[in-house]
Protein backbone atom coordinates (compact mmCIF):
# COMPACT_ATOMS: atom_id res chain seq x y z
CA UNK A 1 0.00 0.00 0.00
CA UNK A 2 1.53 3.43 -1.05
CA UNK A 3 0.51 6.47 0.90
CA UNK A 4 0.85 9.99 -0.35
CA UNK A 5 0.57 11.73 2.82
CA UNK A 6 0.50 10.78 6.29
CA UNK A 7 -2.80 10.93 8.10
CA UNK A 8 -2.63 14.04 10.05
CA UNK A 9 -4.07 13.53 14.13
CA UNK A 10 -4.62 16.61 16.11
CA UNK A 11 -4.58 16.32 19.62
CA UNK A 12 -5.82 18.77 21.89
CA UNK A 13 -4.59 19.54 25.38
CA UNK A 14 -7.18 21.31 27.20
CA UNK A 15 -5.79 22.76 30.47
CA UNK A 16 -5.36 21.33 33.06
CA UNK A 17 -3.96 18.40 30.95
CA UNK A 18 -3.15 15.15 31.91
CA UNK A 19 0.35 14.12 30.59
CA UNK A 20 -0.43 10.80 30.67
CA UNK A 21 -3.27 11.15 28.17
CA UNK A 22 -1.22 13.46 26.13
CA UNK A 23 1.45 11.19 25.50
CA UNK A 24 -0.37 7.92 24.54
CA UNK A 25 -1.38 9.50 20.57
CA UNK A 26 2.46 10.24 19.76
CA UNK A 27 3.25 6.69 21.29
CA UNK A 28 0.81 4.80 19.11
CA UNK A 29 0.83 6.62 16.08
CA UNK A 30 4.44 8.00 16.11
CA UNK A 31 5.56 3.78 15.92
CA UNK A 32 2.86 2.85 12.67
CA UNK A 33 4.64 3.19 9.46
CA UNK A 34 3.11 1.80 5.84
CA UNK A 35 5.74 1.22 3.02
CA UNK A 36 8.31 2.27 4.96
CA UNK A 37 7.21 6.01 5.61
CA UNK A 38 5.00 7.14 8.83
CA UNK A 39 1.60 6.45 8.53
CA UNK A 40 0.59 9.18 11.08
CA UNK A 41 1.66 12.90 11.65
CA UNK A 42 0.56 13.55 15.13
CA UNK A 43 0.69 17.24 16.15
CA UNK A 44 -0.13 18.63 19.99
CA UNK A 45 -2.34 21.30 19.80
CA UNK A 46 -4.48 23.82 22.30
CA UNK A 47 -6.26 27.16 22.57
CA UNK A 48 -3.45 29.28 23.29
CA UNK A 49 0.42 28.00 22.54
CA UNK A 50 2.48 28.12 25.13
CA UNK A 51 3.12 26.57 28.21
CA UNK A 52 -0.13 24.11 28.97
CA UNK A 53 -0.85 23.71 32.81
CA UNK A 54 -0.77 19.94 33.52
CA UNK A 55 -1.78 18.13 36.92
CA UNK A 56 0.78 17.03 39.12
CA UNK A 57 3.06 19.56 38.58
CA UNK A 58 4.63 19.12 35.36
CA UNK A 59 3.95 21.96 32.50
CA UNK A 60 3.76 21.20 28.81
CA UNK A 61 5.19 23.42 26.11
CA UNK A 62 2.63 23.11 23.43
CA UNK A 63 3.48 25.51 20.25
CA UNK A 64 0.65 24.79 17.70
CA UNK A 65 -2.45 26.67 18.35
CA UNK A 66 -6.01 25.20 17.00
CA UNK A 67 -5.53 25.65 13.46
CA UNK A 68 -3.83 22.22 13.66
CA UNK A 69 -7.45 20.82 14.27
CA UNK A 70 -8.67 22.41 10.44
CA UNK A 71 -6.27 20.30 8.73
CA UNK A 72 -6.57 17.01 10.37
CA UNK A 73 -8.01 13.71 9.28
CA UNK A 74 -8.16 12.60 12.96
CA UNK A 75 -8.67 15.02 16.26
CA UNK A 76 -7.95 13.73 19.61
CA UNK A 77 -9.30 14.88 22.77
CA UNK A 78 -7.04 13.77 25.62
CA UNK A 79 -7.70 13.70 29.29
CA UNK A 80 -8.24 16.90 31.36
CA UNK A 81 -8.46 18.09 34.64
CA UNK A 82 -11.64 20.34 34.31
CA UNK A 83 -14.61 19.14 33.16
CA UNK A 84 -16.91 22.46 32.99
CA UNK A 85 -13.74 24.40 31.96
CA UNK A 86 -13.58 23.63 28.01
CA UNK A 87 -13.29 26.62 26.07
CA UNK A 88 -16.48 27.36 23.42
CA UNK A 89 -13.95 27.89 21.15
CA UNK A 90 -12.20 24.25 21.83
CA UNK A 91 -15.76 22.65 21.46
CA UNK A 92 -16.16 24.79 18.08
CA UNK A 93 -13.25 23.16 16.69
CA UNK A 94 -14.22 19.88 17.65
CA UNK A 95 -17.40 20.69 16.33
CA UNK A 96 -16.29 22.06 12.88
CA UNK A 97 -14.29 19.05 12.55
CA UNK A 98 -16.94 16.89 12.72
CA UNK A 99 -18.92 18.65 10.64
CA UNK A 100 -16.36 18.50 7.72
CA UNK A 101 -16.02 14.55 8.41
CA UNK A 102 -13.01 14.47 10.62
CA UNK A 103 -12.77 11.43 12.77
CA UNK A 104 -13.30 12.12 16.48
CA UNK A 105 -11.54 10.38 19.35
CA UNK A 106 -10.91 10.63 22.76
CA UNK A 107 -9.18 8.72 25.72
CA UNK A 108 -11.93 6.97 28.37
CA UNK A 109 -11.23 9.92 30.71
CA UNK A 110 -11.55 13.22 28.18
CA UNK A 111 -14.55 11.31 27.30
CA UNK A 112 -16.07 11.56 30.70
CA UNK A 113 -14.77 14.68 31.52
CA UNK A 114 -15.32 17.23 28.14
CA UNK A 115 -18.95 18.17 27.68
CA UNK A 116 -19.54 18.60 24.18
CA UNK A 117 -21.25 18.38 21.23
Amino acid sequence: MTITRPHRVAVIACPPVTTFDLSIPGVVFGATSLGGRPAYEVTVCTLVPGVVEARYGTDVVVPCGLDAVERADTVMVTGTADRDGTDPRVLDALRAAAARGARIASSYRAAARTRWP
